[in-house]
């Protein structure tokens, strides 16, 4: 295992003092290795999620533009009349 040392300003040390009291957390280790690998686990979600998002549009686009290329459609005058 690899040892890590670094220094927490004051502030950030008594918000890590008050998690661990709040959250049960008996160890600062406990606490950094929990908040690394919190912050591992949710980057790689959001870049999936990104991902999947990014996949989903792109199919989205792919059909509107076959959907437009044989439809025409309204003006933006006639689309909008309804918000009058």
């Amino acid at each position: 295992m690899a040892i890590v040392n670094f220094a927490v300003p004051a502030p950030l040390d008594e918000r890590i003092g008050q998690a661990m009291k709040e959250r049960g957390i008996v160890s600062k280790a406990e606490f950094f290795r929990f908040a690394a690998f919190h912050f591992l686990e949710h980057i790689c979600d959001d870049q999936k999620e990104d991902d999947e998002y990014e996949r989903v549009m792109n199919e989205l686009g792919a059909k509107l533009r076959t959907y437009v290329k044989s439809h025409t459609l309204p003006s933006l005058e006639e689309q909008f009349a309804d918000l009058r």
